[in-house]
Order: C-alpha cells, then structure tokens, then sequence
C-alpha cells in the first residue's frame, strides 16, 4: 500500500470542537448527533477506499471487531462497488427513494382520481335507481287503483246481477264507460 496522509474532514473536525467545548450541553449533544452521522461518512468513504485498494469484508471485518457480514450489512450503503465513474451506493438509494415516491404520489392521484370517478358513478347510480324505484311505486300505485276499480265494477256488476227483477247485466266494461 501507498503511503496516504488523511485528515480529518473540516465539517468532522468543527462538530467535535462544538460538541466537547460548547458550554450549553443541548448544543453540544445536538453537535454530537452530527459528529456520528459525519463520522459514519468518513468511515463508509475509508471502507470504501480499503475495498478500492483490494481489502475484503473479512479483512474489513476483522479491523472494526466484528464479522465481514456485519461490517457488509453496516457499510453496503454506504460504499459503491469499486469502479471509476460509479456512484457511491448512498446516492443511488437516494436517488431510487425519489424515483419511487414520485411514482407513488403519482399512483396516489391516479387512485384519487379513480376513486373521485367511482363516487360520482356512484351517486349518479344511486339518484338513477331512486327515480327507478319512485316510477315503480308511481306504476304500482296506479296499477292497484285500477285493480281495485274493476273490483269494484265487479262488486256493482255481481250485485246488480243478483238483484230481483234486473234486466240483463252491463258486461264489466261497458259499466265502466
């Protein structure tokens, strides 16, 4: 291996001066969260340089005291496979993240959209099957009136029939005329 002088990165550096010497302890616990996500980054780019430079996830492993299947579960996102021009991992989940929530607000206002249309079939349905269910009382009604008309007319017929001395019974539709 070359011999390499790294230093710790400005934005690294300045998180840790404020986490350990700002008096105000939510400052410095607040500075201490961006310390480790910093320092996270810092580590992915090292692992990221070591597998560049052929080391293993074994290898990588043994270094940090845990299993190559930890050091790859911690670092796979974090690293890209090693290559020139490829984009570190992380940006490829990102970019893939707004990929796929763009497309699901998309699929969102598709099933709005639907839904908006169904609802408004719905209702149209349901006012069609009112004026439907109004026009077979309406139909009803009326068909019951003439039934009970012509019983009626039967009634006046039958007695008219029964009565002494009647002259030869009106048919039922004559009667009605």
């Amino acid at each position: 291996m070359s011999e390499t002088h790294r230093t710790i990165p400005d934005p690294l550096w300045q998180t840790w001066q404020r986490a350990t010497q700002d008096p105000d302890p939510l400052i410095a616990l607040g500075a201490s969260h961006a310390f480790w996500q910093q320092w996270a980054q810092w580590q992915s780019a090292l692992v990221a340089e070591a597998l560049a430079a052929g080391a293993t996830w074994e290898e990588i492993g043994h270094v940090l005291g845990t299993s190559r299947q930890a050091a790859w579960a911690r670092f796979r996102t974090g690293v890209a496979d090693v290559g020139e021009g490829e984009r570190p991992m992380h940006e490829q989940i990102a970019q893939a993240r707004s990929e796929a929530r763009e497309r699901f607000k998309d699929l969102q206002g598709r099933v709005r959209a639907r839904d908006d249309a169904w609802q408004a079939d719905r209702t149209r349905l349901q006012e069609q099957m009112h004026l439907v269910d109004q026009q077979r009382a309406d139909d009803r009604a009326a068909l019951l009136e003439e039934m009970r008309a012509l019983k009626d007319t039967m009634r006046a017929w039958r007695d008219q029939m029964r009565a002494p001395g009647a002259d030869a019974p009106q048919r039922p539709e004559e009667a009605t005329r």
